[in-house]
């Protein structure tokens, strides 16, 4: 880990000292109302374009992963940060498991969503504190949710602590530009509901900070012309250092971290 990617990492631990601990607390509820706002809005014929946008990405994940790690019917996949629905509920292979901290207020008011799902465990429990096993799991996704977080770093470790050995995390997240993250930090105008702002940079340094080696990374493009400096920045790390490095991710254009290569 380089000593700039250290001063990212510490800058953005120490937030909560910078503002204030009840301040970080008020951001991480309001961004929880969010979400339960947010999910009440949906019926079920507007839940079936995400439907297929995450049996879409499930199966690129489930592709992607097997470039790095072997995965079987016993192989256990943990999604954190699952919301009502996400990839995990249709994930084609392995034992699933979700983690949400509303994940029994969205059983309770969508129950609807959860009709043909119940071969997923979904628990309720925050990030910080995962209700599993050391070393349980062989993959980990955290999508679309280490910047709606109370503290991402105790996430990451937690993340860690629950992978095998030679497990595989998936990170997805949106990022801004480093030179814009200072001010968006501080700007009251930027959403609230978001505690954290991320540059592709702090994530990999939060990914190296907290145990985790970066195989291969990709920046897309922006998806809102409202938000142009807004793009989704996804990684794969894993937990110990990789002898060998696969050069195919499918869709093109992944970095990868250890040997500078690109596919």
């Amino acid at each position: 880990m380089t000593a700039a990617s250290l001063e990212i990492a510490r800058e953005i631990e120490t937030r909560c000292a910078k503002v204030g601990l009840e301040k970080m607390k008020c951001f991480w509820e309001n961004a929880q109302e969010a979400e339960r706002k947010f999910w009440l809005e949906f019926t079920p014929e507007r839940l079936e374009a995400p439907r297929r946008q995450w049996k879409s990405f499930a199966e690129f994940l489930h592709v992607a992963a097997k470039q790095f790690v072997p995965l079987d019917a016993d192989s256990k996949i943990l999604q954190v940060g699952t919301a009502v629905l996400d990839a995990i509920y249709f994930f084609p292979e392995g034992r699933r498991f979700s983690a949400d901290p509303l994940t029994n207020f969205y059983k309770t008011r969508l129950a609807w969503a959860y009709e043909s799902t119940l071969d997923v465990t979904a628990v309720e429990a925050p990030c910080e504190r995962l209700p599993f096993e050391d070393r349980a799991f062989s993959m980990v996704i955290l999508n679309n949710m280490l910047d709606h977080v109370f503290e991402p770093s105790t996430a990451l470790r937690e993340a860690r602590r629950v992978l095998r050995d030679d497990g595989l995390l998936f990170v997805g997240v949106n990022v801004f530009p480093s030179e814009l993250c200072p001010a968006l930090r501080t700007d009251a105008r930027y959403d609230p509901c978001h505690p954290y702002v991320f540059s592709p940079d702090d994530v990999l340094a939060f990914l190296r900070s907290t145990g985790f080696h970066p195989i291969a990374s990709k920046l897309h493009d922006p998806t809102d012309p409202a938000a142009p400096d807004e793009r989704y920045f996804a990684v794969f790390a894993l937990v110990q250092a990789p002898r060998n490095v696969p050069r195919e991710v499918p869709g093109g254009g992944w970095r990868f971290e250890n040997t500078g290569g690109k596919n």
